[in-house]
């Protein structure tokens, strides 16, 4: 099976590449996924890595739309043209995140622009009659910052756990909507289980100026 994996540079793009040894791993300057893509050869399949995270979604909102939405319309349509499975890696930011646990089945509605961008994606992935769309939240293995939320709860897990997971569900040839997640904690909690010894200091939401969901946990819905 031929794979392309865009994005994979990034942290999950990484660690999927020790999966797939032999995919195919374009960078920025090869393949710009905010235009129309060109390319030459069959592909089987396209795991979507590649996007604007959160903060600098927020900053730059049209860059956030030219890469989370048309970018992803453009691997959606090169999809289709070349009759491979499209991969969407989404986020549990999809959800408004005033409740937790939820399910696949739920009702979305982000609370942010980096969750309707990354929301927008997964209508474009929808297009491909081949689709898998899966829902996380994941991190390095270590967590990097001094400090964590005390009031924000997640199921998030470690950019390791994610990239298997993802690679089971691919191995089941699993399509539609999935949601991967962890322990239910606050992301205070998971910093601490993650820290490799480091001090991590407790803050709160209100201490932070992006536009957060108080609880965006999910549940895998089966």
């Amino acid at each position: 099976m031929s794979t392309l994996i865009t994005g994979g540079s990034g942290l999950l793009g990484q660690k999927l590449q020790h999966l797939y040894s032999d995919a195919i791993c374009p960078t920025h300057f090869e393949m710009d996924i905010d235009r129309p893509i060109k390319f030459d050869g069959q592909i089987d399949m396209v795991i979507h890595c590649a996007a604007l995270k959160n903060g600098p979604c927020d900053t730059d909102r049209l860059a956030g739309m030219r890469t989370n939405i048309m970018g992803t319309a453009h691997v959606a349509d090169l999809c289709c043209q070349k009759n491979a499975k499209l991969v969407y890696i989404s986020t549990d930011y999809v959800f408004r995140g005033d409740r937790g646990n939820y399910a696949p089945t739920d009702e979305v509605g982000p609370s942010n622009y980096y969750g309707e961008t990354k929301l927008a994606g997964e209508y474009a992935a929808k297009c491909v009659p081949q689709h898998l769309i899966v829902r996380l939240s994941f991190y390095t293995d270590v967590f990097p910052y001094p400090a964590a939320f005390v009031d924000q709860y997640t199921t998030r897990v470690t950019v390791t756990e994610a990239a298997e997971k993802i690679y089971d569900l691919i191995q089941k040839d699993c399509t539609g909507v999935y949601h991967i997640c962890g322990k239910k904690r606050s992301v205070y909690d998971y910093a601490v289980s993650t820290n490799g010894g480091n001090e991590i200091n407790p803050i709160s939401l209100a201490d932070d100026s992006l536009v957060r969901p108080v609880d965006a946990s999910l549940v895998d819905g089966t």
